[in-house]
């Protein structure tokens, strides 16, 4: 059984707060080097904050391969009136572990994101057919 990271941004600016988190700490650690400061110690706060910001604007899961012949019935069903509860229903079908579901569900952003990612999910290699 095959599983997959999924990343899904919760808004709009969470790629932008990131950056310019990331940024911020490029210039702090630079800083502190020039102060010589004890570098492993700054390292380590810095990864805090950044996985801090992580988990504030991001919602990350593990998911396993859609290999289930009903989950993939109700998604195709659901798909047909409503695809975002389409891919409610493939989260949490297909949930490992990670973020709870709801931390997506919750934002319509972070659905419709989510929703771009899985899709690709639904399809599968294109088979072969000869004429003998």
């Amino acid at each position: 059984m095959a599983t997959y990271t999924l990343k899904v941004p919760l808004s709009a600016n969470s790629e932008s707060a990131y950056k310019a988190l990331e940024k911020e700490m490029k210039e702090y650690e630079m800083s502190c080097i020039e102060k010589k400061l004890d570098i492993d110690v700054v390292q380590s706060e810095i990864k805090e904050k950044l996985k801090a910001c992580v988990l504030a604007n991001y919602a990350e899961m593990v998911i396993k391969e859609l290999e289930d012949r009903n989950v993939f019935t109700m998604v195709q069903k659901a798909m047909q009136s409503d695809p975002l509860q389409a891919i409610e229903i493939m989260l949490n079908g297909l949930w490992v572990s990670g973020d709870p579901v709801s931390k997506i569900t919750n934002s319509l952003y972070a659905i419709r994101s989510a929703s771009n990612t899985l899709l690709p999910l639904l399809s599968v290699a294109d088979g072969e057919l000869k004429k003998n």
